[in-house]
């Protein structure tokens, strides 16, 4: 069933083809959001919801960002930021991909195990070196997967940062 709504179908870049790219984006307050895309600005129309698109001039790897009060800002639902968080989106084919994993096969849920590795909590000493020391029984564990959370740069630091909604630079915050 095609989504009803808008803010069913996705945000971010989304390549159409012939040249062109569908651009969408969440933004409910700013009275106008602009889309800047090979230097050229495009007016963004409402679809309702708080959703704001366009499709306009934008081949595989165009830079592009958002345009609000003359600031560029990043596309907060883009796959591919090349210059870090806070330089400018990039679209994203993921049909031109040479894909080589025909042979991949997600394991079942029940056979998945996940470890979070907090590294500030994980040993007294807190840091990466201490838990080098650890990390053999956690093997031991069996985990089909470890994710390693750093330490915040400052007290409060990346919860402070998901909290005012900035997300904690690991993807979009939805």
């Amino acid at each position: 069933m095609p989504p009803t709504y808008p803010f069913e179908r996705r945000l971010g870049a989304i390549p159409a083809g012939d040249g062109l790219a569908g651009f969408r984006v969440w933004a409910p307050r700013p009275d106008a959001v602009r889309l800047r895309v090979y230097g050229h600005e495009h007016a963004l129309a409402h679809a309702g919801h708080g959703i704001l698109e366009a499709t306009v001039e934008a081949g595989p790897a165009a830079d592009y960002a958002y345009v609000i009060d003359g600031q560029p800002l990043p596309d907060p639902a883009a796959r591919w930021q090349p210059e870090g968080l806070r330089g400018p989106s990039r679209v994203l084919d993921p049909a031109a991909f040479a894909w080589t994993d025909d042979g991949f096969r997600t394991p079942d849920l029940r056979d998945v195990v996940l470890y979070e590795l907090h590294v500030g909590t994980f040993t007294p000493e807190g840091t990466f070196d201490a838990a080098i020391g650890h990390l053999r029984g956690l093997r031991d564990l069996r985990p089909s997967k470890v994710k390693r959370r750093t330490r915040a740069r400052r007290p409060g630091g990346a919860c402070r940062r998901a909290h005012r909604g900035l997300g904690d630079g690991e993807g979009p915050a939805r």
